[in-house]
């Protein structure tokens, strides 16, 4: 499998996604413990952290597996993702966010613990919760229509 950067506009979107209507709470099921992320701009670095082990898990020796653009550290990539996280804003299309939740699982998965990972549970959730979302329009264009 390869594995690219995943770009720093779908970190900002998954965590907009994330804190869009509440401040959520998740929880990684392995540790049992509650996932502690104060707000979109750091879910967005949680979410990049774990993308950049993944990177450099597949391609070691270079910091984000060699991704970054020439002359940007990993410590530039986070604080990029974290103001894109901050300044974004809207209302984000169902089919938009299940396509970037599934690019960024695929960018991520490469090392031994991803599963594991914080990362994981809170993609988990999100996805459980798009499925809810999907299921309620479904539901009342059901009603709709009788």
């Amino acid at each position: 499998m390869s594995a690219y950067l995943v770009d720093s506009n779908d970190f900002a979107v998954i965590a907009q996604y994330a804190f869009k209507s509440m401040r959520p709470h998740y929880y990684n099921l392995d540790s049992r413990l509650e996932i502690e992320v104060e707000d979109a701009p750091a879910l967005a670095v949680l979410l990049a952290q774990e993308n950049i082990k993944s990177l450099e898990h597949r391609y070691p020796g270079k910091p984000a597996g060699g991704f970054l653009t020439q002359g940007q550290t990993v410590t530039d990539f986070l604080a990029e993702v974290s103001q894109k996280a901050r300044r974004l804003q809207g209302h984000f299309n169902p089919a938009h966010i299940k396509r970037v939740l599934g690019s960024y699982e695929y960018q991520s998965c490469e090392h031994p613990d991803y599963y594991k990972s914080d990362a994981y549970h809170v993609v988990r959730s999100l996805k459980d919760r798009l499925l809810d979302t999907l299921c309620e329009a479904y539901e009342s264009n059901q009603r709709e229509v009788a």
